[in-house]
């Protein structure tokens, strides 16, 4: 039989980010980012795709835009919540499939990923 195995992958990015306040919510924020993501992926050796053969590259990076948005609320002048939905690109055609046929390839899916953080804010 085949034995399941698991694509792990990570994300870097570089944004602008644009800031709205909100005046009815006093301390609250929106703010909307654009950028771009440089992501890693990795599929273990051997990794069988249903049966029509195992997967040629094990590893793929790809840069791709990304955007991003969420809200912010200030606790204090310098300490701030955050919520935050960022959207990353996939890829298509990533990972060649090595068998008889030569059939095609397989992508990479999108990420989308929802964050809660804690940051804070220095004076400039």
């Amino acid at each position: 039989g085949y034995t399941g195995a698991y694509m792990t992958s990570w994300a870097a990015y570089f944004a602008v980010k644009y800031i709205v306040a909100l005046p009815s919510i006093q301390h609250t924020d929106v703010f909307f980012k654009l950028g771009a993501a440089y992501r890693t992926v990795h599929i273990p050796n051997g990794a069988v795709v249903w049966s029509t053969g195992t997967i040629a590259a094990q590893h793929f990076d790809y840069v791709r835009p990304m955007f991003a948005t969420g809200v912010d609320y200030n606790f204090t002048p310098h300490l701030v919540g955050i919520l935050q939905y960022a959207f990353f690109m996939g890829a298509s055609n990533a990972f060649g499939l090595q068998n008889a046929a030569n059939l095609g390839a397989l992508g990479i899916v999108p990420a989308n990923v929802f964050t809660f953080g804690l940051g804070y804010q220095f004076n400039v």
